[in-house]
């Protein structure tokens, strides 16, 4: 897992193509995780790590933010990342889809 801390913050020193590779690294990354998670787990455990899936879609979303893409490719970065971690997230799909509304709105 890339560290939210060891994420590039906007900078114009980095050119938007290395912005998209380390956005294609982060959904990579994000994938092996749940893979990793829904492979070694028991869904029938009652404290498994599936229940971590919902907070670390929240830092995999947080270290796109940080890249500072345009709102295009953040956008579809973002919903790439929604779907990885969509059916297995504790998060009911409905209020995800408010929530995105809610962020495109704010920005």
């Amino acid at each position: 897992m890339i560290p939210v801390t060891m994420t590039p913050t906007s900078s114009p020193a980095i050119s938007t193509e290395e912005k998209r590779r380390l956005a294609r690294t982060i959904l990579r990354e994000a994938k092996e995780e749940v893979l990793n998670i829904l492979w070694d787990t028991d869904p029938n455990e009652y404290c498994n790590e599936r229940l971590m899936l919902v907070w670390l879609e929240e830092d995999y979303e947080y270290a796109i933010r940080r890249l500072g893409l345009c709102r295009r490719s953040e956008s579809s970065y973002l919903q790439k990342l929604h779907r990885i971690f969509g059916q297995y997230s504790e998060v009911i799909p409905e209020c995800r889809k408010t929530e995105h509304l809610r962020s495109i709105q704010r920005s």
